[in-house]
């Protein structure tokens, strides 16, 4: 080549390059092809202008050109590491593999190449070799913050949550703009119910400039679960006009609906979503939530079956399979679906719970106890799960219910709790009244309600008082009772801790299935005495105990305690109150047999 020739070729590798720097990837693709028409064999040219028709999305020419420079110089690790990176985009990912391991044979200290590889193993479902390989990226690079969050994401899906979030944290101490970090840090939390930390770091995720309609999407649903619906639906609209008419979007925003109890807007959005995609799944999965909501079973699951015809693989659907089929009677079939969802993610603890009540109406003791220890071992801090193993054993059982206990249960329940019981064919309310009325002249001044759940207690106590305050330890419970209108204050608290803190404050007070969860009664109607006024009432319901037991009190596998009838006696004359009344009632059916129990009124 002559020298002006030579000059004028190294002129336009020099501007090849500065255009690639500068981004202007089409005018660098044209200067390395010019260069290459005067210096065929330049292998690094060669490769330079296959990554700039990788970053164009032209793949298939990426290809060839990083191949010619692998043919002139086949011991260039980044080469192949590179021509890797393309099959991975080309989807051929096993062929994307040698590629990386024929880099790492050259350079075995590759780390870029070693989480390529891992992320390839992901792609082919091969977590383990993921994992292996991420792990021995780490174990030289221990600073190598993509590594770190990639590692991170591998075991995010084995649901080991607490070794993920200290990775997480520990590539977004190394690089605080990590933006896939801080979003997979943010899908952690939200799997693990953070879902106010979770918002949290998608708004730094916002303000870092990673405000895709994506992460907007996942931004809002975290709102959503941790109740900020007013700032969910602001994102939801964000989400929505960075990506207009987007299905998910749109299935999102109808999420936000939902929690907001507007039903029928919510119900439009999601057939306006499958308008736009017939074949979203979440959209028909939702619309059988909400005619869950409405007491329509049968049709509920047929959006759930449709949803996983769709996708077969549909965790929440196949749950939602499982609650209806269980809900229609079908406990074998819904044990199959709530089985068939745990296989596929063991952080559901409803499953486990709902399970765990098939198993014990059917009698399958040993079964039940398996569940709720497998329950346990996922979920080791829950205490709904740990007060219904107690009710499997034989032994001295705890003396109530423990506060968290209450909360989870009825925060769990507080969507479905009046229509479950009206199919239970709920009476207490009804009977707590006609008792009531036998012993109440007229209105008193102030009633407690304690343990007023979603208020069904409300219309009735509601003409018998100047004033009525309900206690509940389920703020969810409470913002039902709340719509009632019938309290005139609703408190969430412990009704025992009430009760001691409000001295000689009410006339009249009603607790209706809240003494059984208590098994000792003497604390609660020793806090009653102080809080009632001279010739105050306790009226009660407790479920009645026949069988013969040391402590007067048994705890049931449904988690509640029954009461033999002298026990409740005694503890009311030692707690200084009279028997006013003790009378049997049927308070509801449960596995279609009635559930006996007392209606008590004790007397200052």
């Amino acid at each position: 080549m002559a020298e002006s020739d030579a000059a004028s070729a190294e002129a336009l590798l020099e501007a090849a390059v500065a255009k690639h720097s500068a981004g202007r990837l089409t005018e660098a693709a044209e200067f390395y092809s010019r260069f290459l028409d005067l210096e065929p064999q330049h292998a690094g040219a060669l490769h330079l202008m296959g990554m700039a028709r990788f970053a164009l999305g032209d793949l298939d020419r990426a290809e060839d050109g990083i191949r010619a420079a692998i043919e002139i110089a086949p011991d260039n690790a980044d080469f192949h590491a590179n021509l890797g990176v393309v099959l991975k985009n080309k989807a051929e990912y096993r062929d994307a593999i040698a590629c990386f391991s024929m880099a790492l044979a050259l350079k075995p200290d590759f780390p870029d190449c070693l989480n390529n590889m891992a992320s390839t193993y992901l792609l082919l479902g091969q977590t383990s070799d993921a994992e292996d390989t991420l792990r021995n990226l780490l174990a030289t690079r221990p600073d190598y913050a993509d590594g770190l969050n990639n590692l991170g994401v591998v075991l995010l899906g084995k649901q080991e949550f607490e070794e993920a979030r200290a990775l997480f944290d520990r590539a977004l101490e190394i690089r605080p703009a990590h933006i896939d970090a801080r979003i997979n840090l943010a899908r952690l939390l939200v799997r693990t119910s953070d879902y106010g930390a979770a918002a949290d770091e998608y708004g730094v995720v916002v303000r870092q400039g990673g405000a895709s309609a994506s992460v907007l999407r996942d931004y809002c649903n975290a709102l959503t679960k941790g109740g900020d619906i007013e700032a969910a639906w602001r994102i939801g609209q964000q989400a929505n006009e960075e990506a207009p008419g987007n299905a998910d979007t749109i299935v999102t925003l109808g999420n936000v609906r939902q929690a907001a109890k507007m039903q029928d807007e919510a119900e439009a959005l999601y057939l306006q979503a499958l308008e736009i995609d017939p074949a979203n799944v979440r959209a028909t999965n939702n619309l059988g939530t909400i005619c869950m909501q409405r007491g329509d079973e049968r049709t509920a699951l047929k959006h759930f079956l449709a949803a996983l015809n769709g996708d077969p693989d549909f965790v929440e659907a196949i749950f939602n399979a499982g609650t209806a089929l269980q809900q229609l009677g079908d406990m074998h079939e819904s044990e199959r679906y709530y089985l068939e969802a745990l296989a596929r993610r063991s952080d559901l603890p409803r499953a486990y719970r709902y399970l765990a009540e098939i198993y014990r109406t059917e009698g399958r003791d040993q079964e039940r106890i398996e569940i709720l220890d497998r329950w346990l071992a996922a979920f080791p801090e829950s205490a709904t799960a740990s007060h219904l193993r107690a009710a499997c054993e034989t032994g001295h059982a705890p003396a109530r219910a423990s506060d968290d206990y209450i909360r989870e249960e009825f925060d769990d329940f507080a969507d479905t709790f009046d229509a479950t019981l009206e199919k239970l064919e709920y009476k207490t309310p009804t009977l707590m009244d006609a008792l009531i009325q036998k012993h109440v002249d007229g209105v008193v001044g102030d009633i407690l309600d304690a343990g007023c759940g979603t208020g069904l207690c409300g219309p009735f106590l509601r003409t018998r008082c100047k004033r009525l305050v309900g206690v509940d330890l389920s703020t969810n419970m409470l913002e039902r009772a709340e719509k009632r209108g019938d309290y005139d204050e609703l408190i969430a608290g412990e009704l025992v801790d009430f009760m001691r803190t409000h001295p000689k404050s009410f006339d009249l007070i009603v607790a209706t299935d809240t003494l059984v969860y208590f098994g000792a009664l003497d604390e609660c109607l020793a806090a009653a005495r102080e809080t009632l006024r001279p010739e105050g009432l306790f009226a009660f319901s407790v479920e009645v105990l026949d069988d013969e037991m040391d402590d007067g009190y048994r705890l049931a596998g449904s988690g509640r305690y029954a009461h033999e009838v002298p026990y409740v006696q005694e503890s009311l004359e030692s707690a200084g109150f009279d028997v006013a009344a003790i009378e049997r009632a049927v308070l509801r059916l449960e596995s279609n047999k009635p559930v006996n129990g007392l209606l008590v009124i004790g007397s200052l």
